[in-house]
């Protein structure tokens, strides 16, 4: 034990350092605060004791003994500068002045009193007179309704909703001419023409559209017509749907002759 103290001062140092620098840190001065840590003291020093005791005894042999009789001699350096380092802090640091009690809301007293003093003022005061009762003023006669009956307003248009026809000048181009439904019960199959997709067709089957003859039939008004009601404005233009519907109808007819 005794070597170990000489051969290891700077480890010993260096752990009583460190004692002293954790207590002084963790050690709070405040204005009536009391030590709590006793059963902790206690125990350390029971460990330190049985520490020092096994040592004695030789019970840990070799290597692994040494070990353990450095590691209690730093155990004890560090917990022998922790209570120097806190008693620094106790000697030398301000004290932090205690919280202040919290105190209750009391009653505002003096309203309680001026509302009871109202009240009772009020309840003793005189009743006011009575007022004069005003004689009744005679009727006006009753004047011939000769003014005109108010004109009877228009029914109020629902906000959003558009004016007549608005759609339709809004909608550039001419609408064609469409049919009730297609000849001989049987549609042409307008998916042929490129650009014309399953939902455009349904569009052009809701608006009376079934056959190519009919497509080719569309003037430039009608085109710019369906372009904007399908939302595709320019798209029959640039994809030739009237050339096209014109040779597939040429051709479902010699289809048809043959």
């Amino acid at each position: 034990m005794l070597y170990l103290l000489a051969a290891s001062t700077q480890w010993l140092a260096a752990a009583l350092a460190l004692g002293l620098v954790i207590g002084f840190w963790t050690t709070k001065k405040e204005a009536g605060a009391i030590f709590a840590g006793h059963g902790v003291v206690v125990a350390s020093a029971f460990a330190l004791a049985g520490g020092f005791l096994l040592a004695n005894l030789q019970t840990i042999p070799g290597r692994n003994g040494l070990l353990f009789e450095l590691g209690l001699l730093l155990a004890t350096a560090y917990l022998i500068g922790l209570p120097f380092g806190g008693g620094v802090r106790l000697l030398f640091g301000a004290a932090a002045p205690a919280a202040p009690a919290k105190r209750k809301p009391h009653a505002d007293v003096s309203h309680v009193a001026l509302r009871g003093a109202a009240a009772t003022l009020a309840e003793n005061a005189p009743a006011p007179a009575p007022e004069p009762i005003a004689a009744a003023e005679p009727p006006a006669p009753e004047t011939a309704l000769t003014e005109a009956p108010a004109p009877v307003a228009e029914p109020r248009r629902r906000a959003g909703a558009p004016r007549p026809a608005e759609s339709e000048r809004k909608t550039p181009g001419q609408r064609p001419e469409g049919l009730p439904g297609p000849r001989g019960g049987r549609a042409d199959d307008l998916a042929k023409i490129k650009g014309l997709g399953p939902k455009s067709v349904e569009k052009l089957h809701g608006l009376g559209v079934y056959h190519f003859d009919q497509i080719a039939a569309w003037s430039s008004e009608n085109v710019a017509w369906i372009g904007a009601t399908l939302a595709v404005p320019g798209r029959p233009e640039r994809g030739r749907w009237v050339a096209q519907a014109k040779e597939l109808a040429a051709a479902t007819e010699r289809a048809q002759a043959e």
